[in-house]
Parts: structure tokens; C-alpha cells; sequence
């Protein structure tokens, strides 16, 4: 996979899907309009399903890891390993 800065925009909108505890929801509640947000839909037990329009993958993986473990990337598996990258070189800076 490759995560350079070129690859950082996509040619076209990706559809993403997230689920959220009702705890984080309020984080993301408050900065989804930016990220191109399309609807939301609560499901048994509290969690939150949350729909996003977006072609810039890795600006969208900034704003989520702001969200930590509390939010589940649905699809797409792209934006996954992003997160997975993301993660890994924090915590490689903060050794």
C-alpha cells in the first residue's frame, strides 16, 4: 500500500461508513459536516451508523483517529490500513 502525500486525494468520491458508540458520537457529531456527512442512523443498543461522501481519504483518517477505538470503519478497507499506518507511526514517535 502505498500512503505517499500524491496518493492523498482520490480521483473520485468514496463512500464510508462508519459505527460509533453514543460516547464518541459528540466528537464526531460536531466535525461531520466537513467531511462530507450524508446521514445517520441509530441501531439497537446505542451505536450509531454514520454515512460519509469524501475523496480525500487521508484528511478523513486525521479527523477519525481523533475518535481512538471507539469507532469502527465499516468500509472502505482503504481508509482501514490508513488508520492502521496512522496509528503505527504515532506510536513508533511517542517510543
Amino acid at each position: 500500500m502505498n500512503t505517499s502525500p500524491s496518493n492523498s486525494f482520490l480521483s473520485g468520491d468514496v463512500n464510508i461508513m462508519l459505527l460509533a458508540n453514543a460516547g464518541q458520537y459528540k466528537l464526531l457529531d460536531e466535525g461531520k459536516s466537513w467531511y462530507g456527512f450524508r446521514e445517520e442512523q441509530e441501531l439497537p443498543g446505542g451505536t450509531i451508523r454514520l454515512s460519509f461522501t469524501n475523496n480525500d481519504l487521508h484528511g478523513f483518517a486525521r479527523w477519525l483517529v481523533a475518535a481512538g477505538a471507539e469507532v469502527d470503519v465499516v468500509f472502505p478497507g482503504e481508509l482501514k490500513e490508513i488508520l492502521v499506518e496512522r496509528v503505527k507511526k504515532l506510536s513508533n514517535y511517542l517510543r
